[in-house]
């Protein structure tokens, strides 16, 4: 009885692509965090077979099939009689691609797009259908999102399609919350970037109500890409001037100093 009272008050929070590397390391962290209780969609439970009932509770869900993702959901709900916030953090992507147009696969970037932009909208679907409490969905995005990639233009088309669908839920659904974390490097081996910890120490900060407003993109990875983004938004509300005149006078600047800076 101590067991689900303890259960009932913790945050029940769904986190799909939980098998892959940043995956697990949210399942871990999830599970170590004494007000969150995770429930792990995934396609490979295996990974979690260890994960009892009084710390988590494991779906098997195929993210390419929307009946697959409606099940998961109500199969959460009915167990847990409350959902609280989710996580679309599963991605996919054509690996290794020089030319887009002579070694993309066709059947892979359905896939891209299914996995992407598809099956959180459907997950964000079916989470919202359940239950009357308000909700925190966050998508994890790429910081390239709405820059474009020469490669991988199937990959970053269907990212960009995700964050112009968390803007749009979030003007559909005001009573909920919604986040968009565009990421901008995720740390391998020695690498630079963001770690899936400190990304974690972000969400961890959402999920506790600390950031009341109904819809916020956060980027990652690059402090200066926040400042060029902030200092462009507050020129455009200042600069009372058409676009064409703002454009050459304040974006191409801010542009070339982005170029420096980033190096891209």
């Amino acid at each position: 009885m101590a067991a689900n009272i303890e259960i009932a008050n913790r945050k029940k929070v769904i986190i799909t692509g939980a098998g892959g590397r940043v995956g697990r390391v949210f399942v871990k962290n999830a599970l170590i965090d004494e007000n969150i209780y995770p429930v792990i969609f995934t396609s490979q439970t295996e990974i979690f077979s260890d994960i009892g009932l009084d710390k988590g509770l494991v779906v098997d869900v195929d993210l390419k099939e929307p009946e697959s993702i409606k099940q998961a959901v109500n199969l959460a709900y009915q167990r847990l009689g409350r959902l609280d916030v989710l996580i679309n953090n599963a991605a996919f992507m054509q690996s290794g691609l020089k030319d887009f147009i002579k070694e993309s696969v066709d059947s892979s970037i359905a896939d891209v797009f299914k996995v992407n932009a598809m099956a959180p909208i459907y997950c964000i679907k079916s989470f919202l259908a359940v239950g009357d409490n308000p909700k925190l969905v966050i998508n994890i995005l790429a910081g390239r999102a709405c820059e474009g990639h020469k490669s991988h233009i199937d990959y970053y088309a269907s990212k960009a399609a995700l964050l112009s669908a968390t803007r749009s839920f979030s003007l559909g659904y005001p009573q909920h919350r919604f986040r968009a974390l565009m990421l901008r490097k995720i740390a391998v081996g020695e690498q630079t970037g963001d770690t899936p910890d400190s990304i974690w120490e972000g969400i961890q900060k959402d999920i506790r109500g600390i950031d009341k407003s109904r819809y916020r993109e956060v980027y990652y990875g690059n402090k200066a890409l926040v400042l060029l983004k902030s200092i462009r938004r507050g020129l455009k509300i200042l600069t009372n001037i058409r676009y064409d005149k703002a454009k050459r006078i304040v974006y191409r600047p801010l542009e070339k100093l982005k170029k420096r800076w980033l190096g891209s």
